[in-house]
């Protein structure tokens, strides 16, 4: 049936008039269908509805402040979490000072720093047992908080030399593939450390005589793992009886020494690297692999040697080869040890060894430790927490450090060991009298550089090195405690545990600088995630109860009619009596000719017609309401009824709703009821994946964006 037939109490000609007035660019079907149609709409077009409804929806989460605040918060907590952080905490170290330094800018260019960065253990496939793509995701971010960390530290600190205290990588004496070792070692000479722009000497600066020998006599015999059978035992035996005749090390580069040397360095972005043996690297005792000693010498440099550094001995110790029983394993680090026993210290002596020394499983180590768990005297396969009581006697005795820092340890720990500095009346080591001159050694164990090493927050420490007077050592007064075992000079509070420090001047100051909790950062993360989620469950809750997605829905389901304001753009209201009457301005181009006053019947009917739509909620109709007269109340009659039965007839939408609402999209036809809670409502769940979906969209690529620059 058509629109003329449904109003039939109105003449065909006068229907025809108002039809070509109202919709000029509309057919007459595309009104049946816009406005009082009783057919369902085709699957196509509710399809692009459904798809106007979704994107409506979407574009009301975009335009959200909860959304907008959300992405605000994201970009500051990841920005701050990939970059600020390690600006801020590095930035708040300072080279340490002592208060009897000359300050005079002359005198601060004297000083010697040294950055000393202890177990950074890069992850590998020994770690964590781990293969794959979660491997490389494991290495990808340990590697990352290195780089990051050690980028800031170069470029803020400017250090005059790195030091690393071995533990270079995890899995360093059991990877046998070479290619692998060469992989590991391009990861931590130029991925993480970058020594290609940071690093004056990409070559070890000290060399072992006899390593490239031993290298080409093991490149002929089995390129697999050489193990401590009797076989390999005697190899390594003749080799060894070699190397004892001949220098075990050889300083093959002159290091930059001068204060005009060092600024020029300094001014390049550049230090000097030095590395220490660690048990990852080659073993530990009776079980050091000579394989991969040799290896290490040839990527890093020798095990044992001693060279100057701001006017002090830096001397570093192969404590692992000489905790060893096999004469043949140790044979090269007493030998070094012998000969420097030998001689006269002439300037402060500064010792760097892997393992601590030993001290009394009781020994506190300090405030800045990590751990409630104390250095205590134990070990296993290829480790040992301490050098034996014997051995570390004797290295205090021959060496005589003033100062002393070890790694192994993962933690921070700071104690102090009497030195005495009398000389043995006759006799080797342990014969004859020695004339008690006793001071103190202090010793720290550095933290680990990496979060992936059993700590929290990891380290390293900043050593500043001033002697102008070429001193030859310093005397820090220790007087033995019975009752810590320790000097008294260390143990100055024993009621609150306090360690002190000597506050005599000396030639040599050293704090920690702590670097970001790596696994604070990423809880934080997660923490900001749950609270975006209750955040936008909190804010569409509200939204729903308030009605407020009613405005949204009504927008996306209006469809055009003949009374639209953009199809009527001409249309104006005035009062005639007790009637409002609508007529078009001049202006209007929608048929080319104005209605006169016949028109006025067919307006009051399609003002009837328009008053069965529903409004907006809280909107006022768009004409003053008519008193219909007897006529009009039966016209309207006829037409109303003639909807309901074409509604019941085709199963269309409910009597209670116009024809309007018929074309609502399909997603929303589990809209809540004012009865139904908004948690119940598809909308509701969909709305919150949206908002979350678009802080998401915003957060990933500014992530991507800092990852990619830490890489660069």
């Amino acid at each position: 049936m058509t629109r003329y037939e449904r109003l039939s109490s109105v003449g065909d000609s006068e229907h025809e008039r108002l039809i070509s007035y109202s919709t000029p660019s509309f057919s007459e079907d595309d009104l049946v269908s816009s406005s009082i149609s009783t057919r369902r709409p085709s699957l196509v077009l509710r399809i692009l509805q459904n798809f106007r409804g979704v994107w409506s929806l979407r574009a009301t989460s975009h335009r959200s402040t909860h959304v907008k605040a959300l992405r605000l918060l994201w970009c500051l907590a990841l920005l701050s979490g990939e970059h600020v952080i390690y600006w801020v905490l590095i930035r708040r170290c300072s080279w340490p000072e002592n208060v009897h330094w000359n300050t005079a800018h002359d005198n601060l260019q004297d000083r010697y720093r040294i950055a000393i960065i202890a177990d950074p253990q890069l992850t590998d496939w020994y770690s964590y047992k781990q293969t794959g793509w979660l491997l490389t995701l494991v290495q990808t971010y340990t590697d990352l908080f290195m780089r990051r960390s050690f980028s800031k530290l170069h470029q803020t600190l400017k250090p005059d030399a790195v030091l690393f205290l071995g533990d270079l990588n995890d899995g360093g004496r059991d990877t046998v593939d070479e290619a692998v070792r060469a992989q590991n070692r391009g990861r931590f000479m130029e991925r993480v450390f970058q020594s290609e722009y940071t690093a004056w000497n990409q070559e070890p600066v000290v060399v072992d005589a006899a390593a490239d020998i031993d290298t080409h006599k093991g490149k002929e015999e089995d390129d697999g793992l050489l193990d401590n059978s009797e076989e390999s035992t005697n190899n390594n035996r003749d080799t060894s009886q070699e190397s004892v005749s001949r220098p075990t090390y050889l300083v093959n580069k002159d290091i930059p020494s001068t204060v005009q040397e060092r600024e020029a360095v300094r001014r390049a972005g550049k230090s000097v690297r030095l590395y220490v043996a660690g048990n990852h690297d080659v073993g530990y005792g009776n079980n050091l692999i000579r394989k991969m000693a040799l290896r290490f010498k040839r990527d890093f440099g020798a095990l044992n040697y001693e060279i100057r550094l701001g006017n002090h001995s830096v001397v570093v110790l192969d404590t692992l080869s000489l905790s060893a029983e096999d004469p043949m394993i140790r044979n090269e680090a007493q030998m070094f040890l012998d000969q420097i026993g030998q001689e006269t210290p002439t300037l402060p002596r500064i010792l760097f060894t892997h393992v601590p020394l030993y001290r009394l499983d009781t020994t506190y180590c300090g405030q800045e430790r990590e751990s409630s768990r104390l250095i205590i005297n134990e070990g296993g396969f290829q480790y040992h927490n301490m050098v034996n009581a014997t051995l570390s006697r004797e290295i205090l005795d021959k060496i005589k450090p003033d100062m002393v820092f070890s790694g192994d340890d993962h933690d921070w720990c700071e104690i102090g060991h009497t030195v005495n500095r009398g000389e043995p009346s006759s006799g080797a080591y342990g014969a004859g009298d020695k004339s008690e001159r006793l001071s103190l050694a202090p010793e720290l164990t550095v933290p680990t550089f990496s979060f992936a090493q059993g700590v929290l927050q990891p380290g390293f420490v900043m050593l500043s090195l001033y002697n102008p007077n070429s001193l030859a050592g310093n005397n820090f007064a220790a007087v033995p405690s019975s009752s810590t075992g320790l000097p008294a000079a260390i143990v100055a509070d024993s009621s609150s545990g306090y360690l002190a420090r000597p506050s005599v001047a000396g030639t040599f100051e050293y704090d920690a600088c702590m670097l970001p909790n790596q696994l604070r950062i990423y809880f934080v993360y997660i923490g900001l995630f749950v609270l975006s989620v209750g955040w936008i469950l909190f804010e569409r809750y509200r939204w729903m109860a308030r009605g407020e997605f009613s405005k949204t829905l009504h927008f996306m389901t209006e469809t055009p009619t003949i009374h639209d304001e953009e199809k009527w753009a001409g249309m104006e209201t005035e009062p005639l009596g007790s009637t409002t009457a609508t007529k078009m301005s001049s202006s209007s181009s929608l048929s080319g000719k104005r209605p006169n006053e016949d028109d006025a019947f067919e307006i009051r009917i399609e003002k009837e017609l328009d008053s069965l739509r529903p409004l907006p909620p809280n909107a006022s109709p768009r004409v003053a309401p008519l008193t219909p007269s007897p006529q009009m109340q039966s016209d309207r009659d006829d037409v109303s009824g003639t909807m309901r039965r074409s509604r019941n007839k085709v199963g269309g939408a409910s009597p209670s709703f116009p024809a309007t609402q018929s074309l609502a999209p399909l997603f929303f036809e589990l809209s809540p009821s004012p009865s139904t809670s908004p948690l119940l409502s598809s909308l509701f769940w969909k709305t919150v994946g949206w908002d979350l979906g678009h802080v998401i969209m915003v957060a990933i690529p500014v992530y991507a964006i800092l990852f990619l620059c830490s890489m660069l």
